[in-house]
């Protein structure tokens, strides 16, 4: 007979660890931190890696806990017939000042003090209306760079009664990498990003994901941007130049209408440091100023952002009843961006800078995106020129062809609202300027706007030239006697001495030359001349004239009254003649 059995007995299993929370089991109860080690540093691994609670980084689950988990959520949120939407806030649908503000209070502006310091943050107009209409078709989640306690207060100032957000708020401190938002999403949305828009006013920080609405970035206090920028992030990408791209002046020898120049963008910022607006004294309650003007006030942009939000969300749950499949909202959005430019063929002229790839340049990338065709040069094809400036040869060309011109501002309505505007309310003429971004600016060349000047403008230039000259000559002559006396310093055989007097003769040979220039001067200038024909000092004018007219009479009577030599002096003056002739000959030979 077999032996009996015991009863059995159940094997204790090992735990996975599948929920932990600050370095905790939440099955098991183990303390799995190493003995005086940080958050994060384990004695055991565990299967639990995916942080899924927006606020709560420290609670891990595994990952098939996630995907059970986000299964769950994927399927109540296509119950509800909504789509998931993740809202950036600052200079999306805020803007926040590190900086005091003494304007007037109102129920959109309001002020608090995190860390013993004070803030100033303006909500966007039409945000409030825009979260009531959107978060009927959308799951809103919070996902920004400012720290979390900046984001909770925030998200409580727009949503008090927590039906908008509710606790789904991703501040800097649960993001995990420091420059991209997009490294959270397998974590929050484990089943997949299908049914994920976003909207933000920076792209770069999703990696340029289609599903991205990028929003025009709010701006109500002047000098403050974005103060929870990642650091090192690049600047927003606009269609206009930057001042690194501004077109380059032509060569000498190119010709200026081929390109447009701008005068220097750092030249203009600092002009315009230099001249505070007025504006922004009013809008910082500066003293003086009769009341804050808020240029931002009228802003639309959140109304063109719902409207795109909306069609995709028709677009989606169109297609998913058809066919019940899940669409992938970055397919959905790009198609709403592509349609808005499709069948446009579009010439630059005078925005791509010199030397570098159009394909680099924020207005190619912009067309192409909204799903405009660009071309290099104008051909029948042709249907619509983005000029920066009047007179290049491209906007000739397009006048005499009777293609529509158009401001670079067109483009920027383009990216503003998602859709193609009023070309006869950006036309490009000679009276026009493109209404660029402040410091990105492009200015017409100072030299083809530089006004001939007239004749006696000229003639004044040229006497201020003269005296010019003049005045250098006169420096040239001093610094010219300045050499000389000191070279005659110099030589000691030149040097004072009170029994040599060849110093003396020196300078009076000097002044003999220095004196043949008085001879056609004023009367005040005929005394060195005077000295060198022995005249009398003191003599006045007429008594200078009679002794002259006696030497004359004098003359007569040694030479005759024809005033020729005697013989024998013409003999002579014959001989000392061929005197100097022989000397001259030898000389040269």
């Amino acid at each position: 007979m077999p032996p009996k059995r015991g009863p059995l007995k159940n094997k204790p299993t090992q735990c996975t660890h599948a929920i932990i929370i600050k370095d905790m089991c939440a099955t098991c109860g183990k303390d799995l931190r190493e003995k005086d080690g940080r958050s994060g540093q384990r004695t055991e691994t565990g299967e639990a890696s995916v942080a899924m609670i927006h606020h709560v980084p420290e609670l891990h689950v595994s990952d098939e806990l996630a995907k059970e988990l986000g299964k769950k959520d994927l399927d109540n949120v296509l119950k509800q017939k909504k789509l998931i939407l993740l809202v950036d806030l600052d200079q999306t649908i805020i803007h926040t000042s590190n900086q005091p503000y003494r304007g007037p209070k109102s129920n959109d502006i309001f002020d608090y003090t995190l860390q013993r310091v004070p803030y100033f943050t303006k909500i966007r107009p039409y945000t409030r209306k825009f979260l009531e209409n959107i978060n009927d078709k959308y799951q809103m989640h919070v996902v920004t760079y400012g720290q979390r306690q900046y984001a909770h207060l925030i998200a409580e100032q727009l949503d008090p009664e927590k039906k908008f957000f509710q606790h789904r708020i991703l501040s800097r401190d649960e993001l995990f990498h420091s420059l991209h938002k997009t490294k959270n999403l397998k974590a929050l949305f484990p089943c997949g990003e299908e049914l994920i828009a976003i909207i933000d006013d920076r792209r770069d920080v999703w990696e340029d994901m289609g599903n991205v609405v990028q929003v025009k970035p709010y701006k109500f206090f002047r000098d403050v941007g974005d103060i929870n920028a990642p650091k090192g992030a690049a600047p927003t990408m606009s269609t206009t130049p930057t001042a690194e791209e501004a077109p380059a002046a032509p060569k000498e020898g190119e010709n200026p209408s081929e390109d447009a120049k701008e005068e220097d963008p750092k030249a203009e910022e600092k002009r315009e440091d230099a001249e505070p607006s007025t504006s922004a004294e009013a809008a910082n309650g500066a003293p003086g100023a009769e009341g804050p003007q808020e240029p931002e006030d009228d802003d639309h942009v959140l109304q063109h952002v719902e409207r795109v939000l909306l069609e995709a969300h028709a677009r989606f749950y169109k297609a998913y009843e058809e066919t019940k499949k899940v669409s992938d909202m970055k397919t959905i959005i790009s198609d709403i961006r592509r349609e808005v430019l499709c069948g446009e063929c579009v010439v630059l002229s005078g925005i791509v800078p010199q030397g570098q790839n159009v394909h680099e340049t924020a207005a190619y990338q912009q067309l192409i995106r909204f799903g405009a065709d660009y071309q290099e040069e104008i051909t029948h094809d042709t249907t619509l020129v983005i000029g920066a400036r009047w007179g290049t040869t491209k906007i000739h060309m397009a006048h005499r062809n009777g293609i529509p011109v158009v401001t670079t501002a067109w483009l920027d309505k383009v990216v503003e609202e998602w859709r193609k505007p009023d070309i006869n309310d950006f036309p490009l003429s000679k009276d026009s300027v493109s209404e660029l971004p402040h410091k990105h600016k492009m200015k017409t060349s100072s030299l083809a706007n530089l006004e001939m000047p007239n004749k006696d403008t000229m003639s004044s230039m040229a006497d201020e030239v003269d005296e010019a000259m003049e005045d250098d000559d006169d420096e040239e002559d001093e610094e010219t006697e300045e050499r000389e006396a000191v070279a005659i310093a110099d030589i000691p055989e030149l040097r004072e001495d009170p029994e040599d007097d060849s110093l003396q003769s020196l300078e009076n040979e000097t002044d003999k030359y220095s004196d043949e220039d008085s001879r056609d001067t004023g009367d005040e200038d005929f005394e060195p001349e005077r000295k060198r024909r022995g005249d009398p000092e003191g003599e006045d004018e007429e008594s200078f004239k009679r002794r002259r007219l006696n030497d004359e009479e004098s003359d007569e009577e040694e030479f005759g009254d024809d005033g020729n030599h005697d013989e024998d002096d013409e003999d002579q003056f014959d001989e000392d003649d061929a005197l100097a002739a022989d000397l001259e000959q030898q000389f040269f030979s």
